[in-house]
């Protein structure tokens, strides 16, 4: 599916441009989002009139956007892991000394076990499974709303 390539790639962009923390990147990270739900809207659609003869219900269209965001987020897992791994090496890093100073300021007992567990499970790989699950979960709630938009149902014809 080039559509869940494309918003892969998009998902990719995307988390590269949070990373850097800029307000430049921050604000082009918004923008980004912005043309991810266009193209969910727009890649619906033509789902929608090319392969459904323009007619699609809400749930077709809630399990095409949902299977859509799960093609990208693997797709982008592989971004995050090759970013992770060998671009910015840190990240992870930096990631989990934030934590671990937020719960020194919340005065939360155990910081070494948690760093400890927090480090074994922070790899790349770790990371980008995670965030397969939660943009397929994104995927399931922009679904839930887009779907009222992109369904379009045959009519019927009321006449006796």
């Amino acid at each position: 599916m080039i559509a869940g390539l494309t918003l892969g790639v998009a998902f990719g962009l995307n988390f590269i441009l949070n990373s850097a923390g800029t307000i430049i990147t921050t604000l082009l990270s918004y923008l980004l989002i912005l043309l991810i739900l266009y193209m969910t809207y727009a890649y619906t659609c033509h789902y929608r009139d090319n392969a459904r003869e323009g007619q699609i219900s809400y749930l077709q269209s809630l399990a095409y956007i949902i299977t859509l965001y799960f093609y990208a987020s693997i797709i982008s897992a592989f971004i995050k892991v090759i970013y992770l791994q060998w671009i910015n090496t840190d990240l992870i890093g930096n990631i989990l000394n934030e934590s671990v100073t937020l719960l020194e300021q919340f005065e939360f007992s155990d910081i070494d076990q948690y760093k400890q567990q927090m480090t074994q499970m922070l790899t790349p790989i770790n990371f980008s499974i995670h965030f397969i699950w939660f943009d397929t979960f994104i995927g399931l709630i922009v679904g839930l709303i887009m779907s009222a938009f992109t369904s379009k149902n045959k009519r019927r014809d009321n006449t006796i």
